[in-house]
């Protein structure tokens, strides 16, 4: 028999979940499963948070009405009904709704707070540091913003 071999440029699926991974980790699968299909599903991918299942729908929510216009069209998209129901097996339908409150952080919001929370630390840490201090000093001048030359590694 032939060896399997993967397509040039795919990368093989990730190992299945167990069945005792919450709903959430599912759901990040989803998307890091859907990022390599392409920008069109950047909406998806940055944009929405998980937001439930009940029975054979999966929920999911985005933060305005713009992004909730253009995800209510991708909830449709074949690519991600099969992906969300190798996920979250027994997922028939993708439901799209505003998020309330609570409903957790899009991976952009996230990634801008990560960065937002970065560039407050690295301002504090210029402001303390003595040579910064003295070059200040003696130029009678202060640090008005710090620009990272990186960002912050994704938690998730």
């Amino acid at each position: 028999s032939q060896p399997v071999t993967e397509a040039p440029g795919t990368a093989p699926p990730p190992p299945p979940l167990s069945l005792h991974t919450d709903n959430e980790a599912r759901y990040r699968q989803l998307l890091d499963r859907l990022r390599p299909e392409g920008l069109r599903y950047e909406v998806l991918v940055e944009h929405s948070v998980f937001s439930g299942q009940r029975g054979d729908t999966l929920r999911i929510a985005f933060p305005d009405g713009f992004l909730l216009g253009r995800g209510r069209k991708l909830v449709e998209d074949p690519t991600v009904l099969a992906l969300a129901r190798e996920v979250f097996p027994g997922v028939k339908r993708i439901e799209a709704a505003a998020r309330e409150g609570g409903q957790g952080q899009t991976r952009k919001e996230a990634r801008d707070e990560r960065l937002k929370q970065y560039r407050q630390q690295l301002w504090e840490e210029a402001r303390r540091d003595e040579a910064i201090r003295a070059l200040c000093e003696a130029l009678g001048a202060e640090i008005e913003d710090v620009v990272p030359l990186s960002i912050p590694p994704e938690e998730d």
